[in-house]
């Protein structure tokens, strides 16, 4: 009698992959069961869906006014920048990135980019990007430059210099690099000063002004 063999799943696929709300899920099946679910997903989908209603209503509002002066026009379309986001944190390790990439192919599977629609599609996509590593990674902190200031204010040049090869070679934030590599530029600045000063004081005190009279 021949025994049916058992199916294995491959390996792949049931990698973890984390939803926008944080669950973790087994692989992009499961995560795909649990968005159905989710409170989270369907908020964010109705906030889309929502934004792309509005959108495509100043658009066809848009068209129907004809603008008295093309040029003028032209220039108000320029000027009306979008507004800024804060900043957000990133991935910092392959695995994070890519749960962050399955999680993406997945949810635009819902929302493909089509030529008809073509900004409101990137908009969408803009904001689900915004909007995972914003609730999954949190934002930059606006403050950290004091941060950085009372953490470093006792750290000597040679301390400086240490800390700063361990922030490159750690991949560490990018902030706290260029606040090192600048407080660090500074006591130098201030070191090599204060050694020319003095160079010229002793060398003052080395001449016989007696003989120069």
């Amino acid at each position: 009698m021949e025994m049916p063999t058992q199916m294995c799943l491959p390996v792949k696929s049931c990698k973890a992959v984390k939803c926008c709300c944080g669950k973790v899920c087994k692989g992009a099946r499961g995560l795909k069961m649990h968005q159905r679910s989710c409170r989270v997903t369907d908020d964010l989908e109705d906030e889309l869906q929502q934004q792309m209603i509005e959108a495509l209503n100043d658009d066809n509002h848009g068209d129907n006014t004809d603008p008295v002066n093309p040029e003028i026009s032209h220039l108000n379309t320029q000027e009306n920048f979008p507004d800024l986001k804060r900043g957000i944190k990133l991935p910092k390790s392959l695995l994070q990135w890519s749960t962050a990439n399955d999680f993406f192919k997945l949810t635009f599977l819902n929302h493909p980019i089509t030529p008809d629609n073509l900004n409101n599609n990137i908009n969408t996509m803009v904001t689900v990007v915004y909007n995972y590593f914003s609730g999954n990674f949190g934002h930059v902190d606006n403050n950290s430059s004091v941060e950085f200031e009372r953490k470093y204010q006792t750290f000597s040049t040679k301390d400086l210099k240490k800390v700063l090869k361990k922030l490159k070679l750690e991949n560490g934030s990018i902030l706290e690099i260029k606040f090192v590599a600048k407080k660090l530029r500074i006591l130098l600045n201030k070191s090599n000063n204060t050694e020319l000063h003095n160079s010229d004081s002793h060398a003052s005190a080395d001449i016989d002004h007696d003989n120069l009279i």
